[in-house]
Formats: structure tokens, C-alpha cells, sequence
């Protein structure tokens, strides 16, 4: 990975890590204003907290990665090793975010798209699914990653008012 693209990537993730900080801060503020009863707010802090853990995780794993990448000690099979998985992680961060972002354009008020090795789950803010609405996001995703549909999980998050 060229020097360029280094600081590239480094820079990405260091923005990530400040607009998950500002959100924190942001959704840790009007928590302390919410009612106990509020489920759609309270709903909504649920996503904004997953995804502020996750994007955190994720900054502090590919320090590391950099680190061992960066490491004069490191042998070039480590570094080789630590590259992929550097490149897969941000290659799953951007699937996630274009689905996720697509997933709400079909009118749900959030999303949170997981890629892994062992599948990918899907969580939609919503108290139950309909076979229409089901299909639609397993279409998307399908379509997006080239996933077989028995590794796509789909999981409706909320209450029935």
C-alpha cells in the first residue's frame, strides 16, 4: 500500500472517529431530555449508540493494522496478511454504508448493515417486516454484494405502538 493512500485511509478513519465522538456527544445530550416512554427516540439512540460503538471498534482495529503494516519488525507475510484484512475492513465499511443508506431510502428511518466473513446481517428500524419489505432489502443486498440470500439475516428492531 503506497504512502499516499496511507495517509489517505488514516485520515478517513481519524474523521470517522471525530464525527463518532461529535454523535456521542450529541445523542448522549438529548438522551437526557427523553422520556422513559419515548420508544421512536429511544429506538433511534440505539442505532446512533451500535453505530458509534462499531465505527469506534473499527477506527481502533485498523490503528493496529497500521501499526503492524508500519512496523519495521513486522515480517512481509504479517504485513501482506494485515493489508487484506485492512482493505476488507474498509471494503466492508463502504458496502455497509451504501446499503445502509439505500435500506433508508426505501422509506425506513434507520438502518445498520454488519459484512462479514460469516454473512450479513441486516437491522431495519421497524416493529415487524412485511414479505414486500423483506424482499426489497434481500434484493438490495443481493444485488449490492453478490451474497446467496441464506447468508443475508434481516431483523426488524423496534416495538408495536
Amino acid at each position: 500500500m503506497s504512502k499516499k493512500k496511507k495517509i489517505v485511509l488514516l485520515s478517513v478513519m481519524v474523521g470517522m472517529l471525530v464525527v463518532s465522538g461529535i454523535l456521542n456527544y450529541i445523542v448522549g445530550d438529548s438522551s437526557l431530555n427523553v422520556g422513559i416512554n419515548d420508544n421512536a427516540t429511544s429506538v433511534s439512540a440505539m442505532f446512533s449508540a451500535y453505530r458509534t460503538d462499531i465505527e469506534q471498534s473499527r477506527s481502533q482495529m485498523i490503528l493496529e493494522l497500521q501499526a503492524i503494516i508500519d512496523s519495521p519488525n513486522t515480517s512481509e507475510t504479517a504485513k501482506t496478511s494485515a493489508e487484506n484484512l485492512l482493505l476488507a475492513t474498509c471494503e466492508n465499511m463502504e458496502t455497509e454504508s451504501i446499503l445502509e443508506a439505500l435500506i433508508m431510502a426505501k422509506g425506513f428511518d434507520n438502518a445498520i448493515v454488519s459484512v462479514s466473513s460469516n454473512g450479513i446481517d441486516v437491522i431495519v428500524d421497524s416493529s415487524e417486516l412485511s414479505t414486500e419489505q423483506l424482499a426489497q432489502i434481500l434484493s438490495l443486498v443481493i444485488e449490492k454484494t453478490g451474497a446467496s440470500a441464506s447468508v443475508v439475516h434481516v431483523q426488524p428492531y423496534g416495538e408495536k405502538l
